[in-house]
């Protein structure tokens, strides 16, 4: 019973990492920032942090003028209502591929195929975000892309320290589970 218990656990585990990671890696929460000026907001927005929406995390450094501002949300809304059926397509992927892989009758197949059907809507989202980013880019001075690049290294960076530590308090709680 209690090792039924703790692969039980140990499971739920693994999909609240998988789908918990996915779901932090496009964190926002609206166009407002704390003092209630329109632009981006990430998780606490304004000087906390902001351009969380929808990826653009990248433009944080670039300090974009006004004019970029407006540019980039009128790129941003092109490409709205696209970005939000394809994360509406990924979403069910990978609640499908879960179903699957918790299924009484699941089998290595059907987790491929389930796992190439959440890959597949994956690459159709990474794709349309690539040419928002691209119209996004053209708009931006070689100082800003300097910037932008910097940014991503550091992020890149702290996501692999992240990962790291994630990594060993799991193994604790897995420990913690046969004590």
């Amino acid at each position: 019973m209690k090792i039924n218990k703790g692969l039980t656990i140990i499971a739920a585990l693994a999909m609240i990492f998988t789908l918990g990671s996915q779901a932090m890696a496009g964190r926002g929460g609206g166009w407002k920032n704390c003092d209630g000026n329109m632009g981006f907001h990430g998780r606490h927005g304004g000087k906390h942090g902001g351009y969380g929406m929808m990826g653009l995390g990248f433009l944080r450094d670039a300090n974009l003028t006004e004019d970029q501002m407006q540019q980039v949300v009128g790129i941003v809304k092109n490409y709205a209502t696209d970005l939000n059926a394809k994360r509406d397509a990924v979403r069910t992927a990978r609640q499908d591929m879960m179903k699957t892989l918790m299924a009484d009758d699941a089998d290595e197949a059907a987790v491929r195929k389930a796992h190439a059907k959440a890959a597949t809507a994956g690459e159709a989202m990474m794709v349309l975000r690539f040419k928002m980013v691209s119209d996004i880019k053209k708009i931006l001075t070689a100082e800003q892309l300097a910037a932008v690049k910097e940014n991503m290294n550091r992020r890149h960076q702290r996501m692999q320290d992240n990962s790291g530590r994630r990594w060993t308090e799991f193994e604790k709680q897995l420990d913690a589970l046969i004590k």
